[in-house]
Parts: C-alpha cells; sequence; structure tokens
C-alpha cells in the first residue's frame, strides 16, 4: 500500500512541474492598444501548445499572457480569444491574431500598425 502512494505522489509531482519551454528569447516590444501600453523588454517563450509573453520592468513582470488557440491567460486569468481581442484589440481581430504576431515575431521583427483603431505593435529582437 505504501509505494501505490510514493507512486502517486510522484505521478503528482511531475504532473505538476512547470513545462520547460522549446524555444525562449528575449525582445525588445512596444504595444500600444486600448488596454495595453507597453514600451518594454519581453520575453516570447514557444511550448508545444501554447507562446507565453512576458513583459519586465526594471526586472519586475507588468504582465505575463499565455497564448494558446481558443483562449488567452492574462496574469493567470483566461478568457476566450474572441473576448480578450474585442476587449484589448477590437471586435474585428481574428481569435489567432495575437498567436499569429508572437509566432511571426521568433522568426522576424513584427511592425504592425492600425492607425484607425489606435493600435501598434512592434517587436524586435534584443540585441545586446
Amino acid at each position: 500500500m505504501r509505494i501505490f502512494g510514493v507512486i502517486f505522489l510522484a505521478i503528482f509531482i511531475i504532473g505538476c512541474a512547470p513545462k520547460t519551454p522549446q524555444f525562449q528569447t528575449t525582445f525588445e516590444i512596444l504595444i500600444k492598444s486600448k488596454k495595453f501600453k507597453y514600451n518594454d523588454k519581453c520575453f516570447i517563450s514557444k511550448f508545444d501548445d501554447h507562446l507565453k509573453l512576458q513583459i519586465y520592468n526594471a526586472g519586475v513582470v507588468l504582465v505575463e499572457l499565455e497564448v494558446y488557440d481558443e483562449k488567452i491567460c492574462k496574469n493567470y486569468m483566461c478568457v476566450s480569444s474572441e473576448a480578450f481581442n474585442a476587449e484589448n484589440f477590437g471586435e474585428h481581430y481574428k481569435n489567432d491574431f495575437l498567436k499569429n504576431i508572437l509566432s511571426e515575431a521568433l522568426n522576424s521583427d513584427v511592425n504592425f500598425e492600425d492607425k484607425e483603431n489606435k493600435i501598434k505593435i512592434e517587436i524586435t529582437k534584443d540585441r545586446i
């Protein structure tokens, strides 16, 4: 009986361990929208099932976004991608808008601007 308790505990601990990203690097990010106004350093991490954006200032995490196919979690509070986009960018943006922007940043610099809705996103690889 004791062996089953040890096995259960080991599985529980392994299951709750943080996942290791497939890829992670630093960037400079400028993001201006209805709710976002950041011009700071950030990490973008790629996992099997999502992307994570962590924006820092003076070594402190200002915001953390975990971007999945159907939901976006901001500081561990999750909503549908559709609801997140409507609140932060505008209702006409597709569900995969932010995921596409972050995925593109992993490969090249991003310079997105929507003058009509006053949205600007610039992501460049940290060159330090």
